[in-house]
């Protein structure tokens, strides 16, 4: 007995380093370590531990992509050299493999892009719209960014440990140690409203702000005083130019029409050591260029500026330099069209970014602009983002992107001046670094492969997992290997996947455009480790695309769902609508009989199919099909949610939830009860607010509330202990899921992971969403399985846990007290018998 109520109590603790299930979906997180101040970031695929309520990084960051969802690449918005180094601003989170959200710097002596410790958060989290990194400027000790945002990770870090504010407000300077931390006198207002310009003079130790508002405030800024200079509604954001001297230079724009726009443009500035006036000199009237958003160009020139000022066509810029506030040299021979920006080289000489082509200037009072070629890299088709001199080795950085590869390039020009008529640049090729954001995971299918292993593929849109390793939407985390992460490839981003006896099946995440076309699915053998086209599939009928949003397996039965018009292999006369399935075993297509009639709930919108889910009842096989949809049959009216009897091929009866609802998956708890996950779930009989998360009870047709989760859920999965089942709700939540109870009374939904890195204030570093949850066994915890493969010894962590030693050793000693606790039981009954027997004899 002991023996046996000690293997209870070691069980729980075998299971310790085991990964229990995985989480997909859209997302960055940061995970805290408890041993150190280091935060891991993971991009949208991790593990969890239902045991220790943690999220595991098993992929070594999670998968990334390199590229946006609408096809275009990843770059940086801005990139410019600065005293302390040449830094790129942009919406991204990683560059070649390291986490650095928003900033990244580039080192020219090793020729890579590094991390800013950890960068500067502007995702969205906790429910609230994200921000950007807008502007940059350096002085010589630091570097200072702007934009709109809150939250830098490093910085909270040390705030919290030195009782420090753990927040910044639009504007957060890198010092020379690569720390970030606040701007000296400019956290003391209790709020700052988002930044819409900054400059800087390394010469002159001065910085100038542009503080957004009604009206807008500039500030400047020197040696830890700030003092503020004007306070104005019509400065233009991103004009500010700061001369060597210390001097301030900007735009300002007046709407002078009465029936339509029509505007003034002034040059203002302010002359560093004159008093705080700002004065101003018009260079534009009666204009509508700002209203196409074309405005004249500055950069520093000199000891004063250059400006180049559009027509008014809004098309050709004509240049003159300006010092201490006058206009030097009206050189309007010197002219290009469609001026982005313009920088100084070395010398007096001018680099032109127009009408995204590069033009170099030797000597801008006699000479005119010339074309660079930028053939000689392979490069004729291009946009360029930016360019900015590097004064340390004089060369112009150009950062674009080549449109027939769709590429990024980052070039070095160097102009050779004794050769200046030819035009015939020096052009390095630098790194132009994989700036990539988080990937997105849609699907998940576990394939057991024997020996208490399993493989677990992924799938959806990205090309990188573990952060560097390719893999083009598609990959495996070979369970046999110890956990290691092999990239496959397919043509297209993948919505879902599932798998049956080694095989894996995909569906892309594209639609067949033309009548004719198969379904967009295909089949992925391990043993072959080829992609091919699924046999004789159905073909789209038309009109309009047929799409597929999931593939699920039930037994030996392959579901389909989306929203489609198709002919069956074998019935090309007969059209089938939405969902259909396949059985892998005698390979037969199945109708599942819905209507021609099936649209969205009220008509809003298409219709979707997300989940099918099989369930025995009173000796017949069921499949309840979720989703987006309304239709009739039989008389009945279905919502998002309708039972086929696969035996009779009837649909039968049900309760309705309300018109609207979305039904994301469908998970059994037992023979006769499913939890269901979705938006916008009211049934009348249970409650007038909409849930996430729902039980529907077959055998009475009713539906209860679980817990009160009123918030959209995208994915369900029951973790079922000894005793207890616990409801995992996965989507746009503080930390990505939340759990509940299902054997207590109450309705109290908690966060899950408590290990998501978070501030004091309450706000957690989680931004997106989670859509997939799968053990490492396969499925959500039907019938109170953690997995359909019972042999399945789940992955283990990078980090150990117990170590398998230990759980090895447990499970040894375990056993030997069972096995002598059995061996002196039976001894003693054997006693007892035999002296019964005596006993018995003796009395005959």
């Amino acid at each position: 007995v002991n023996g046996v109520l000690l293997l209870a109590l070691l069980m729980p603790f075998v299971a310790l380093a085991a990964e229990d299930f995985f989480v997909g979906g859209s997302f960055l997180m940061a995970m805290d370590h408890e041993d150190d101040d280091n935060l891991s970031h993971v991009a949208s695929f991790v593990g969890f531990r239902p045991d220790e309520n943690i999220y595991d990084d098993v992929t070594h960051g999670g998968v990334s992509a390199t590229y946006e969802g609408t096809g275009s690449i990843i770059h940086p918005n801005k990139v410019q050299k600065l005293p302390m180094g040449t830094y790129a601003i942009g919406d991204f989170q990683f560059v070649d493999g390291a986490y650095t959200q928003s900033v990244a710097v580039y080192d020219n002596d090793d020729d890579d892009w590094d991390s800013c410790n950890y960068g500067i958060w502007t995702a969205n989290i906790g429910g609230l719209q994200g921000g950007s990194v807008d502007y940059m400027a350096g002085l010589d000790d630091m570097t200072v960014f702007g934009g709109s945002f809150s939250l830098v990770e490093s910085y909270m870090i040390w705030a919290t440990e030195n009782n420090a504010t753990t927040t910044v407000q639009n504007l957060v300077t890198l010092n020379e140690d690569n720390e970030w931390r606040p701007l000296e006198g400019w956290a003391t207002a209790t709020e700052r409203n988002s930044i819409d310009g900054l400059a800087a003079s390394a010469e002159a130790e001065v910085l100038f702000i542009l503080e957004s508002g009604s009206p807008a405030t500039l500030h400047r800024w020197e040696n830890g005083t700030l003092e503020t200079l004007d306070e104005n509604d019509s400065f233009v954001p991103n004009s500010l130019v700061a001369a060597t001297t210390g001097d301030l230079y900007g735009l300002t724009t007046v709407n002078v029409g009465t029936t339509s726009p029509v505007f003034n443009i002034d040059l203002v500035y302010f002359l560093d050591g004159e008093g705080s006036a700002i004065q101003g000199i018009q260079v534009m009237g009666g204009t509508t260029c700002p209203s196409q958003g074309v405005y004249p160009v500055l950069c520093a020139y000199e000891d004063g500026i250059m400006i180049a000022v559009p027509d008014q066509d809004c098309e050709v810029f004509y240049f003159e330099t300006v010092y201490s506030g006058a206009v030097s040299h009206n050189i309007t021979s010197l002219s290009l069209s469609f001026v982005e920006k313009i920088v100084q080289g070395s010398n007096s000489t001018v680099w032109a970014l127009a009408a995204n082509s590069i033009y170099y200037n030797a000597d801008p009072v006699n000479s005119a602009f010339l074309e660079v070629d930028l053939s000689s890299e392979g490069v004729t088709s291009y946009t360029v983002y930016d360019i900015t001199f590097n004064d340390d080795d004089d060369r112009l950085f150009v950062y674009g992107t080549d449109t027939d590869t769709w590429e990024n390039f980052f070039f070095a020009i160097e102009m050779d001046e004794a050769n200046y008529g030819a035009l015939e640049p020096d052009i390095k090729d630098k790194s132009d670094g994989n700036f990539a954001a988080a990937g997105t995971v849609n699907g998940m299918a576990s394939v057991d492969i024997g020996g208490g292993d399993v493989d677990i593929y992924i799938g959806g849109y990205f090309n990188y997992v573990g952060l560097s390793d390719d893999a083009k939407n598609f990959a495996v985390l070979r369970g046999g290997d110890g956990g290691v992460w092999d990239g496959l490839e397919t043509q297209y981003p993948i919505s879902s996947l599932a798998s049956f006896n080694g095989a894996v099946f995909i569906s892309y995440a594209m639609c067949s455009e033309n009548p004719g076309e198969a379904l967009p699915i295909a089949i992925y053998d391990p043993t072959e480790d080829n992609i091919a086209q699924f046999g004789i599939s159905p073909a789209n009928q038309g009109p309009g695309d047929a799409c597929v949003h999931t593939l699920v397996v039930e037994e030996d039965i392959l579901f389909i769902g989306g929203n489609f018009i198709v002919n069956l292999p074998g019935s090309p006369n007969t059209n089938v609508y939405g969902a259909i399935a396949y059985n892998v075993t005698s390979q037969e297509w199945i109708s599942l009989d819905i209507p021609a009639s099936i649209s969205a709930p009220q008509g809003v919108g298409e219709y979707a199919i997300y989940s099918f889910s099989i369930l025995e009842e009173n000796g017949d096989t069921y499949v309840l099909i979720a989703g987006f949809f309304s239709f009739v049959a039989n008389g009945n009216d279905y919502e998002s949610l309708a039972l086929f009897n696969l035996d009779s091929r009837t649909f039968e009866p049900m309760s309705s939830l309300n018109a609207g609802a979305s039904i994301l998956q469908a998970v059994y708890v037992d023979s006769a009860n499913t939890v269901i996950a979705g938006s916008n779930l009211i049934n009348a009989a249970s409650s007038t607010k909409a849930q996430g998360v729902m039980n529907y009870d077959i055998a009475t047709d009713t539906f209860s509330d679980i817990g009160s989760l009123e918030a959209s859920t995208e994915a369900v999965l029951l973790y079922s202990t000894f005793n207890t089942t616990y409801c995992y709700a996965g989507g746009d939540f503080i930390t990505g899921m939340m759990v509940l109870n299902m054997n207590q009374t109450g309705d109290v939904w908690t966060s899950a992971a408590e290990n998501v890195y978070g501030g004091p204030s309450g706000e957690k570093f989680f931004s997106g969403y989670t859509d997939a949850l799968m053990f490492a066994g396969g499925g959500q915890g039907q019938d109170g399985e953690n997995g359909y493969y019972s042999s399945v010894d789940s992955f283990e962590s990078p980090k150990g846990g117990m170590g398998w030693f230990w759980i090895v050793f447990l499970c040894i000693l375990a056993s030997v007290i069972v096995i002598g606790a059995v061996v002196v039981i039976s001894a003693v009954g054997f006693m007892a018998f035999q002296k019964k027997r005596r006993q018995n004899y003796e009395n005959v």
